[in-house]
């Protein structure tokens, strides 16, 4: 079973490599938690698949989205800079837009591990 830094290899901008652990930590803790109420093994093929299935579209998600960041971030050029500016001034301008992203990275994206609702496991 892995997670965080030794399940994946990001760029540490934002500091998203350890969102992404404490997620996985979350998830983990969730599907474990669930294991033991049934009465499963918590080493079960099945337990860590569905761990491993559960996390895949966040994981995902995220390196595509620091890989992003740090190609944008390293265009040379005038037009690349003023593209950036204008970009995250739009950002900032359009709460909706900003609201998505902060979910996103916050990792509150539905669906959230039940730990990081306030639920014990």
């Amino acid at each position: 079973m892995l997670v965080g830094n030794a399940a994946h290899t990001l760029h540490p901008v934002a500091g998203q490599g350890f969102n992404l652990g404490l997620r996985d930590a979350a998830v983990l803790a969730d599907h474990l938690a669930q294991a033991i109420k049934k009465g499963v093994a918590i080493d079960d093929p099945a337990v860590l698949a569905a761990y491993a299935k559960a996390r895949r579209a966040d994981t995902e998600d995220t390196i595509f989205f620091t890989d992003s960041l740090v190609r944008v971030f390293a265009l040379d050029g005038a037009l690349a800079a003023t593209l950036r500016s204008l970009a995250l001034t739009a950002i900032d301008c359009l709460p909706g837009v900003k609201r998505i992203l902060a979910r996103q990275t916050m990792g509150l994206k539905p669906p959230v591990a039940g730990i990081l609702r306030g639920m014990r496991p």
